[in-house]
């Protein structure tokens, strides 16, 4: 009897170090994925935003007209001051809000070929470490063009590392947990989307977070 007890204690025991070494993993996991992904869906926004602004031709200056803004740099840095998007150019920054979506439906089909013949821990892992390099080169974007580029890069491999991060991340959980495990990884995914506009608010120039984007990825990619 009391060897019986014995052996089912130790089940028990390694029952209970199985499941929380699973809640790290997904821990881990979703600190390093789920907070992140916010910041590349949401930065676009806040670089494209409109700063602070005069008019040099006070007496004819619409948004639709030919006029120059002269901007207050010293108050907020973004895409539209960098690259002079202003007047009838102004669409173009709006349009670069959603330029990643593109790039990121081709890392969604790509990255399910990839994560069956590499595994998915290689794939999400290689492409967070792909996503900390194009974020550093999208920084030091000095054209427009450049800048979309990478963003569209940016968006293949964040469509990448969101289809195969969760999928890793269930594979270590039983299958009467995975709701559970799905929800607090969507807590870090509300977190990340509540730093965004923070970081924005503090840094006040578009080019630093990105520095933060390529940052986190990196030790992301290095942690896992």
């Amino acid at each position: 009897s009391s060897g019986i007890n014995a052996e089912y204690g130790d089940q028990d025991g390694c029952q209970v170090v199985h499941n929380r070494a699973t809640l790290l993993i997904c821990l881990v996991i979703s600190l390093f994925g789920e907070t992140l992904a916010p910041f590349v869906v949401l930065s676009p926004i806040f670089q494209s935003q409109v700063p602070a602004k005069e008019c040099s031709e006070v007496a004819n200056c619409t948004e639709e007209t030919l006029c120059t803004w002269e901007w207050e740099t010293n108050k907020h840095r973004t895409i539209v001051t960098e690259f002079n998007l202003q007047c009838n150019e102004f669409y173009r920054a709006l349009a670069s809000a959603v330029f990643f979506l593109p790039g990121m439906a081709v890392g969604l089909l790509l990255a399910g070929f990839l994560s069956d013949r590499l595994g998915r821990r290689v794939t999400n892992v290689s492409l967070m470490l792909i996503s900390a390099v194009f974020s550093l080169a999208l920084s030091f974007s000095n054209t427009f063009h450049m800048y979309l580029s990478f963003q569209a890069l940016l968006g293949v491999t964040l469509g990448g590392t969101m289809v195969t991060r969760v999928v890793w991340m269930l594979e270590f959980v039983q299958d009467n947990s995975r709701a559970y495990a799905s929800a607090i990884s969507a807590q870090f995914y509300c977190m990340g989307t509540a730093l965004v506009p923070l970081a924005d608010y503090l840094l006040q120039d578009w080019r630093y977070l990105h520095y933060i984007i390529a940052g986190y990825a990196l030790i992301g990619g290095l942690v896992l």
